[in-house]
């Protein structure tokens, strides 16, 4: 069963109230009674011995633009809930993580909130968004058959200011944050993601120039690993069907670069170092024929 209700304040205001019980069958491979390795330190078995399971989600949407004044603004909130879910029972032995998949009478509990609010400016160019996300998920998993709930928070914002002018100079500024928060009985970590952009660019009918500084700040249970890239783009027509160009991507890293990423999900934390392919310079000229 599923029920909607719209109320429209008016053609550009509305608000909308879903809910929807859903089944959820499970696949042929999770009903066959059967192991495989998944990879070289992962092996799973399935146990399952129900058909489907059993899904109630309920959300709500709220819309509102002015396009006189260049705004809109995007409100949802949903929550989801399983029942007679698939989850894992880890066993650890040594490296290899055995997983035998069966079903419980309860699975994932999830709520989520996605707002957005954007203002594009009559008088000028410019156009300034704002964006927020959460996510909240309450995953339950067996590990030695002991029953395990991991609680998971994610916030995300996300902020943009730019101009659209045809000719001259152009900027665009954003700012990302996401914080996320994993925790359990076996660990606790939280993870910071902050990334920054600011752009310069100039545009006529013949050449396009731009440059951009890249920051990234990303922590791990408050250890911290900073990343910083330059880009630029040069770009000349001689005519129609002949330009030259120039890109630099990550230029100041073109022996290499190094950086720390993290894997995090609800069983285990992973912290490694990735070997990127190092920046470079390219220069050359477009023939269109």
């Amino acid at each position: 069963p599923n029920a909607t209700f719209t109320y429209r304040f008016n053609n550009m205001h509305f608000i909308s109230v879903a809910y929807d019980e859903l089944l959820k069958c499970n696949s042929i491979d999770d009903l066959t009674d059967n192991s495989y390795i998944q990879n070289y330190n992962q092996i799973i078995h399935n146990s399952v011995n129900r058909y489907y399971g059993y899904t109630r989600k309920a959300s709500m949407t709220h819309m509102l633009m002015i396009p006189l004044h260049g705004f809109t603004m995007t409100n949802m909130l949903s929550y989801e809930c399983i029942e007679n879910d698939i989850i894992n029972n880890h066993h650890q032995t040594g490296i290899v993580d055995k997983i035998n998949r069966q079903t419980y009478n309860t699975g994932i509990n999830s709520v989520s909130i996605i707002s957005s609010v954007e203002k594009r400016f009559m008088f000028m160019p410019l156009n300034t968004k704002l964006n927020f996300n959460y996510i909240y998920n309450d995953t339950p998993l067996f590990y030695d058959d002991k029953l395990i709930n991991t609680k998971f928070n994610s916030y995300n914002i996300q902020g943009i200011i730019s101009t659209h002018y045809k000719k001259g100079f152009n900027g665009k500024i954003t700012a990302d944050i996401m914080i996320s928060n994993y925790k359990n009985q076996l660990s606790n970590n939280k993870l910071c993601n902050i990334n920054y952009l600011a752009l310069l660019s100039y545009n006529t009918d013949k050449l396009y120039a731009a440059f951009d500084v890249r920051f990234r700040d990303y922590r791990i249970n408050e250890s911290p690993s900073h990343n910083m890239y330059l880009d630029f783009e040069f770009r000349y027509n001689i005519s129609s069907k002949l330009s030259l160009y120039c890109i630099g991507n990550d230029f100041l890293n073109l022996k290499g670069r190094i950086q720390e990423e993290v894997v995090i999900n609800d069983y285990f934390t992973n912290t490694r170092l990735v070997h990127y392919m190092p920046g470079y310079i390219m220069c050359g000229i477009t023939l269109k024929y």
